[in-house]
């Protein structure tokens, strides 16, 4: 149980310093780091802590949203369930590729599902505000899209390397 109050703290913390740091980079505001932690969370601690994560994450993000309340917990399970399938499925070891491809799936998924239920929602009237699929849209997909890779790229780089410098002091104690 208190797993999860601490599930609940890191989530909003990470929501937090992403709602308030990155909007003021310019540049790096099309990073969603988000998304990059709930698929490498999924990659690593499996999928019942990446539901969970998804579920908070979501719910402290429709905060700063408008959207209305349960849409991006939505958007992220329905991300989680399809990653999940696929690194089960058809990406069956964890290798810099596998990491890389479902981050541009879940990224591409991630906007596509994001655009349909803002086209939704204003279509029924729930929203006055209306996301335009346009150049400038499209621009910030690609660049959402470069930055997700390089930094699951170096995330992964990074694990890797702790991870054989952990291994190899196990292996000398024993």
């Amino acid at each position: 149980m208190i797993k999860y109050l601490y599930y609940l703290i890191a989530s909003f913390l990470l929501v937090l310093i992403v709602q308030s740091t990155l909007p003021a980079l310019g540049f790096f505001s099309n990073l969603n780091i988000l998304l990059i932690f709930i698929i490498f969370v999924l990659i690593v601690w499996g999928f019942n802590a990446g539901f969970i994560f998804a579920l908070f994450i979501g719910l402290f993000l429709n905060i700063y949203s408008f959207l209305p309340l349960g849409t991006f917990i939505l958007i992220y399970l329905i991300i989680l369930f399809g990653a999940n399938f696929l690194y089960k499925n058809v990406f069956i070891n964890f290798s810099l590729f596998t990491s890389l491809i479902l981050i541009s799936i879940a990224t591409l998924l991630y906007e596509f599902l994001l655009l349909t239920f803002s086209f939704i929602f204003y279509s029924i009237g729930l929203l006055i505000i209306y996301m335009p699929l346009d150049k400038i849209f499209l621009t910030n997909l690609g660049w959402q899209l470069i930055l997700n890779i390089i930094l699951m790229s170096l995330i992964f780089i990074f694990g890797q390397i702790t991870t054989r410098k952990l291994n190899l002091a196990f292996l000398i104690k024993r």
